[in-house]
């Protein structure tokens, strides 16, 4: 049967999007490559959503969402600028003493001692996105933090950070691969006929 009688529309998406917005992260998650570099991801949820009707994903009271946390932890710059990320949250959240008192030989086990240090604290967090080519064909979105300066305390008055769809930086578009030249054989795509 078709009708529209008692349907409620929402428009409050169940997952979150990118730029600036009240966060908190509910746990960690940890990728590994088959190269054997490491990601992490935070597992994120925003404000309650007060819409009449709406239901979030797994129960949650707002919108959720997989946050990248910098790069792949490959070379030791990469891992300096996931601890200097790891910084910056627990600043904002101000449990930075406490988190400058856990050490770990692994990734997992660092990440196991943070959890309760910065998982369901609200913060202002900048959420940058990056483009990719799915299998597809399709274009897919991954949300990212932004490199510098990206979370700060809810308690600060007024926010310095910004998000600008126009800035490749915020919102980075994916790049279109040109056509392949065609040549004459030689490797001159310069080459003509005659």
């Amino acid at each position: 049967m078709f009708g529209t009688k008692d349907v409620k529309l929402h428009s409050t998406s169940k997952y979150l999007g990118w730029g600036v917005q009240e966060l908190k992260i509910t746990s960690f998650g940890v990728r590994q490559a088959s190269t054997g570099s490491q990601s992490v991801t935070l597992n994120v949820e925003g404000r309650p959503v007060d819409e009449e009707g709406w239901e979030g994903e797994d129960g949650a009271a707002g919108q959720v969402g997989r946050v990248q946390l910098g790069s792949w932890l490959k070379t030791e710059s990469q891992q300096k600028e996931f601890n200097e990320n790891i910084t910056r949250i627990a600043t904002a959240l101000g449990v930075l003493d406490e988190v400058n008192a856990i050490e770990a030989a692994d990734l997992e086990e660092y990440i196991a001692a943070v959890t309760p240090h910065l998982c369901n604290k609200w913060m202002r967090m900048k959420v940058v996105v990056k483009e990719y080519r799915k299998g597809d064909g399709n274009i897919g979105k991954t949300l990212h933090t932004a490199r510098f300066n990206f979370v700060e305390s809810t308690e600060q008055e007024g926010s310095k950070l910004t998000f600008d769809m126009s800035n490749e930086y915020d919102y980075e578009k994916l790049k279109e691969q040109p056509d392949a030249v065609t040549t004459n054989g030689n490797g001159s795509e310069n080459d003509l006929p005659f």
